[in-house]
């Protein structure tokens, strides 16, 4: 106790537990056969990684196709609450629908590709300053 005092308990925020679940990383991999090209390793198919992660989910054995829209429509469900889905949508570039109204939750929503990077803390910008590798300020960050 202590060694993270900041942050809200009642969220579970002082603590740097960080959770991966093997769930993430079957569905990262299959994201990244699918989605971003890359060959499977091992000789397992972003098909057997989904199929996992269903089984799993299921109980028993509910096999949809390996395709880009199920891949994230299974990374929706997986991680409901979690947080994640911000960070896929802007993975994916479908930051549209971060716009969405939402008229029924009287929502308007706002994005900029700005948004996408996070602000360089200054003081890492100056710790870099006159080096081989200075640090730049993200755009929209200025």
């Amino acid at each position: 106790m202590g060694y993270n005092p900041q942050g809200d308990v009642d969220l579970n925020y002082a603590n740097n537990l960080r959770v991966f679940r093997y769930a993430e990383t079957l569905l990262n991999y299959a994201e990244m056969i699918v989605i971003h090209g890359q060959s499977a390793v091992g000789g397992l198919t972003a098909q057997a990684a989904l199929d996992q992660v269903r089984e799993r989910a299921f109980g028993e054995a509910k096999s949809i196709p390996a395709t880009a829209e199920n891949i994230k429509l299974e990374r929706r469900r997986e991680f409901v609450g979690e947080g994640m889905r911000f960070w896929d949508l802007v993975r994916w570039g479908d930051t549209s629908l971060l716009t969405e109204n939402l008229p029924e939750y009287n929502s308007v929503r706002t994005w900029s590709d700005n948004w996408k990077y996070l602000p360089i803390p200054q003081s890492e910008i100056d710790r870099t300053a006159g080096t081989e590798f200075a640090l730049q300020q993200n755009p929209g960050y200025n």
